[in-house]
């Protein structure tokens, strides 16, 4: 091989797209129950805001990936997908076009220069902008995160907030992050995609070491466009963020007022102007963050946990956190034990 098709072969996915493919027909038909026509190979969606819990993973597998073809010029069929969900994490990795992913607080535009990292309580719905779009997915079992973020030195980033909660809405709690895709980001993510498919042996352990590398490559990116907007904001915002975080079992706008000199109607306008939100929707998701970390990494009864989060009535917080989730408390529990 000559050193220029080494090197393009190094860089390139081409070679990893047509067994893509394949996996994907084939996966296709799997979930179907049966073999699928030839002329037959899409899946028909018909609910407006669901969640799609398939197998997308082979047994001893804790990293996937899924190749994106709904309105690109591989698929045979296309059809509308809604607003949906997944019970494992997602990596949305473009080498090709642009796609339009519709969230449930907003649009975000995608191209080859952005990373799209979701956690299984991130609603979205993906269109492709052009029909030579190659878009990936890399798909990660919601168990396995939890133990590699495990790890004491992600404790305080916000990828730990996203990926061992489920907490939505409110910056920076939210189910969605968005990175800049660098060079290096870039040839790891082509790396694991060629190893995915490649199978050789030990390849879900090469995949670890590099989810690894690529975890800590997100974190440092946020961390360093966190510490170039500190200038930006007043210091105390986030002092004041921190104490309603640490207290929000039992915080008041009155007590936050005194102990940092503002008056309530002062506070209160100045959260909402460097937030964007207002306290009330901040303590909320707060408890709600709290709510669903003890409820996922302890064996605290319900009554237990509704004290703790800062409610008095057990059935008003199971109703509150249905509405916030869909679901009941219990069966999140059960759900981030499978």
């Amino acid at each position: 091989m000559e050193k220029e098709e080494l090197l393009e072969s190094f860089f390139s996915l081409e070679g990893a797209i047509q067994i893509a493919l394949d996996n994907y027909y084939q996966f296709l038909s799997n979930i179907k129950g049966k073999k699928l026509p030839h002329n037959k190979k899409t899946i028909e969606y018909s609910s407006e805001h669901s969640e799609m819990n398939f197998d997308a993973f082979a047994k001893n597998e804790n990293v996937a990936v899924f190749f994106h073809t709904n309105h690109t010029k591989y698929a045979i069929e296309t059809s509308d997908v809604p607003l949906h969900n997944h019970d494992f994490y997602e990596i949305n990795y473009i080498y090709r076009g642009s796609v339009t992913n519709q969230l449930n607080d907003q649009t975000i535009h995608q191209d080859i220069n952005k990373i799209l990292l979701m956690n299984p309580y991130a609603y979205h719905s993906p269109r492709v902008d052009t029909p030579d779009t190659i878009l990936f997915n890399i798909l990660i079992r919601k168990n396995f995160t939890a133990e590699i973020l495990s790890d004491l030195s992600y404790q305080d980033s916000n990828l730990m907030n996203l990926f061992l909660s489920g907490s939505l809405g409110m910056s920076p709690i939210q189910p969605y992050l968005v990175f800049d895709n660098t060079p290096r980001i870039n040839f790891l993510l082509q790396e694991m995609i060629r190893e995915f498919y490649n199978k050789k042996p030990y390849y879900q352990q090469i995949l670890y070491s590099k989810l690894m590398e690529l975890w800590s490559m997100f974190a440092r990116q946020k961390e360093e466009k966190n510490a170039a907007k500190k200038g930006q904001y007043p210091s105390d915002i986030n002092e004041i963020l921190n104490y309603i975080q640490h207290h929000c079992g039992s915080v008041s706008l009155e007590e936050i007022s005194k102990k940092f000199g503002f008056s309530v109607s002062h506070l209160s306008r100045y959260i909402n102007k460097y937030t964007g939100y207002k306290f009330n929707e901040i303590l909320h998701q707060f408890k709600m963050q709290n709510a669903v970390n003890y409820l996922t990494h302890s064996n605290l009864t319900i009554p237990e946990i509704t004290e703790i989060v800062g409610y008095s009535d057990v059935s008003y917080f199971r109703k509150v956190f249905k509405k916030e989730f869909g679901i009941s408390p219990n069966a999140y529990r059960n759900q981030s034990k499978q």
